[in-house]
């Protein structure tokens, strides 16, 4: 297990409360009372903050804790708040997911570890010991000096026959921009084009969940549980990452129960992991669904002419529907891409916003979602010059970090 540190970071494990000191099991109901004031900082604040709201319980009925932070990294902490109560079934008030809305963060943001990058890279099993197959690296990153923290995660995906989590051009681009930025090991060494309409969804649902889909191909000889699945991969891992490092405040993503809030992630990628956007973003809530070179997914090879052509083949899950809104879902390709038919197909059939809109036209690009460079390969270009405006767009980016680190 390696861990790039560029900061020395507070310990602590308020997985759902904004803290800076260590936390204690709660009740899945109830919530602690105030902390006590933190004492001052040794060397970049003369106090500490006074303490806020004790944690949400958990399932064990033993108290939360208190949320007071020291005047810096030095500073300590507030006390702990009193118990929550005892778990009586009763509902969690706290996070409450209505279907067909985005879930209610459980808490603020509180991220409030020292100005500057943060990048640490460790394994499947050191987040969680169930893992069972493809037990590879994973990296998280982010980078506090940005001007606001937008409380969005980033989960990139790359091309096929990765298998490692990375963050990609992508993920560089919006780790300055206020995101927190997951690279999870999603498995994607194996071949996609067996042109089987349910084929292409039932694989990338297996990589989601960890639940066997599908026996075919080369999926006959591959077995997973959960734990081999980007959505517990992703819970552990924010679980993991936010014992460690609280300050970064990767725990803010989870829910109060301790699953993913879905509609906090973005899923991106490129060329196979282009695909994995939309398809994860049909299976659950997600904030935003961006494609570099894709989604692909059919056998198209001149749009608009082949929709309804006899022998057209198209995946099955371009058709289901989507968990997200079909308005959070964008894509970037390229003209001379020998996909870009293909490309076309899937945004139509899943039913993207706008129509295919030149990059040359600038944003907002009248409102599309669906954007071409003109000449434009097979690639994931984003960068701070040629492709700045374009990607800030696709993720949305907030006003204040359009152009990075201030």
């Amino acid at each position: 297990m390696v861990h790039r540190l560029v900061a020395v970071t507070l310990t602590g494990a308020c997985l759902f409360t904004a803290c800076a000191s260590s936390s204690s099991d709660g009740n899945a109901t109830g919530s602690g009372s105030g902390g006590a004031s933190g004492t001052g900082g040794a060397s970049m604040a003369t106090g500490g903050t006074s303490g806020g709201s004790g944690g949400a319980g958990q399932i064990d009925g033993t108290g939360g804790a208190g949320v007071g932070t020291g005047g810096s990294s030095d500073g300590t902490g507030g006390g702990s708040g009193s118990g929550g109560s005892v778990a009586d079934g009763s509902v969690d008030m706290t996070t409450t997911t209505v279907p067909g809305e985005d879930t209610p963060p459980a808490r603020p943001l509180n991220v409030t570890a020292p100005r500057m990058r943060y990048s640490h890279t460790f394994r499947t099993k050191d987040a969680d010991p169930a893992v069972s197959f493809n037990d590879n690296t994973e990296i998280a990153v982010v980078d506090t000096r940005s001007a606001k923290m937008v409380g969005k995660l980033v989960l990139p995906f790359d091309g096929v026959g990765t298998t490692a989590g990375g963050i990609g051009s992508a993920g560089n681009f919006c780790v300055p921009r206020g995101f927190h930025v997951l690279g999870i090991a999603a498995f994607q060494n194996y071949d996609i084009l067996k042109n089987d309409a349910a084929f292409y969804g039932d694989a990338r649902r297996e990589v989601f969940d960890g639940i066997e889909h599908t026996h075919k191909y080369d999926f006959a000889n591959i077995h997973m549980v959960p734990s081999d699945g980007v959505a517990k991969r992703t819970e552990m891992a924010l679980k993991y990452l936010h014992k460690l490092y609280p300050t970064e405040d990767w725990g803010y993503f989870l829910n109060s129960d301790g699953t993913v809030r879905w509609s906090d992630v973005i899923f991106t990628g490129f060329s196979h992991g282009a695909s994995n956007a939309p398809r994860f973003s049909m299976i659950v809530r997600a904030s935003r669904s961006v494609s570099f070179s894709g989604p692909r997914e059919n056998t198209c090879n001149a749009f608009p002419a082949c929709v309804g052509s006899a022998g057209l083949i198209s995946a099955d899950w371009l058709a289901e529907k989507p968990a997200t809104p079909t308005d959070r879902f964008y894509t970037l390709t390229g003209t001379a891409d020998d996909q870009y038919p293909q490309h076309l197909y899937a945004m139509n059939k899943i039913g993207y916003t706008g129509m295919p809109v030149s990059m040359a036209v600038g944003p907002p690009y009248g409102g599309s979602h669906r954007i071409f460079v003109q000449g434009g390969g097979h690639a994931s270009p984003c960068n701070e010059t040629t492709y700045k405006a374009v990607c800030n767009y696709l993720f949305g980016v907030a006003p204040e970090n359009l152009n990075g680190i201030p």
